[in-house]
């Protein structure tokens, strides 16, 4: 084992479960990426909670300096102009969501927080929904480009404890962020330090349940360092006094969605499971494969929405503009399903 990698425990469970190791994806784009001499990634999945996390990780100080050193997101100019293009489009469906469910009676000049914002794309929605709103960015080279191109506020660094003061935030939004946090614990807890009462959180994650297309097998990847549930990314967020009021799986996306909220339970509180099972991720890791082949068209059907979106905000131009990607999206799963008929991950 070299230096650039360290062995990690359950953050749920506190290392008090036992493991099952399992084997990461075979098409890691990222570990050309990283540089490190590995083949794929390793994981174990906690037979105490269900949460599945890389173990051995890249160390901290890797994972930091990946993120910090635009290695994640590139520079190549035609990916940076999808990325200006799509910059919304990827959460009007998911903001809507977290402003439907989040609570009620926040002091109305209260922060909004996007952590791990990219270019930006949300915080230009947060600003149209009348938010009080930045971002907060580890990659300068991206920050710097939805300053230039979006004209929005993007502070660049690693969210903590000690970044905002207390009670000075009333809701932070995360898209695809805490799969890639080197300590969530820690997160959610600068979260809760800086939240007013009734503030909450919306995060948006990859999960390994109720999947729907292969694209769920590139989860499992260098670049994560976990892959949630309902369940275990409800116990993250209760072990520091969150409740979680809503969370759907978004199965035609391959994600899970939760909003969870500091303060008192309400009627509305979603009670989680206790027991979760072994056969989900053999589902993940097996059945996946098979879904893709039937269940296509209601991801082509995600993306349709999506675009629609697009054409809502931001006129007919914008969303036609991606209509092909749309639909060459789910026709891809089903090319590398059949690429991958022969090769298929084993746990």
């Amino acid at each position: 084992m070299t230096p650039s990698f360290e062995n990690t425990v359950c953050p749920n469970c506190n290392g008090d479960s036992p493991l099952r190791p399992v084997s990461g994806s075979r098409t890691d784009i990222y570990v050309k990426k990283f540089g490190l001499n590995v083949a794929r990634s390793s994981w174990c999945f906690c037979k105490g909670c269900g949460l599945l996390f890389q173990n051995p990780r890249p160390s901290k100080a890797v994972i930091e300096a990946f993120y910090q050193q635009n290695k994640y997101f590139g520079s190549d100019p035609a990916a940076m102009d999808r990325l200006l293009r799509v910059a919304s489009r990827k959460h009007s469906l998911k903001l809507e969501y977290a402003l439907r469910h989040r609570r009620a009676g926040v002091p109305s000049e209260a922060l909004a927080v996007d952590i791990g914002c990219g270019i930006g794309g949300c915080l230009q929605l947060m600003h149209k929904a009348g938010l009080k709103a930045f971002g907060i960015e580890p990659d300068p080279v991206i920050g710097s480009l939805g300053r230039k191109q979006l004209g929005i506020e993007i502070r660049t660094g690693l969210f903590g404890k000690g970044l905002l003061a207390p009670q000075s935030a009333s809701f932070f939004y995360s898209n695809h962020v805490f799969e890639h946090l080197e300590d969530p614990q820690q997160v959610v807890g600068a979260m809760a330090e800086a939240l007013v009462e009734n503030g909450s959180v919306f995060t948006c994650v990859p999960t390994y349940a109720r999947n729907s297309s292969w694209e769920a097998y590139a989860w499992q990847n260098l670049s994560h360092n976990y892959l949630f549930t309902h369940r275990t990314l409800a116990a993250l967020f209760q072990k520091n006094g969150f409740i979680v009021d809503h969370w759907r799986y978004q199965s035609d996306a391959n994600e899970l969605w939760m909003v969870a909220s500091l303060g008192k339970p309400n009627a509305s509180q979603v009670p989680i499971p206790s027991t979760y099972d072994w056969k989900v991720y053999a589902d993940y890791r097996f059945g996946v494969m098979a879904r893709s082949l039937v269940l296509w068209p209601l991801r082509l059907g995600y993306h349709f929405k999506e675009v629609s979106a697009a054409i809502t905000q931001n006129g007919w131009t914008s969303g036609l503009r991606d209509l092909g990607l749309a639909i060459r999206t789910p026709l891809a799963d089903l090319a590398r399903v059949f690429l991958s008929l022969g090769r298929t991950n084993r746990a």
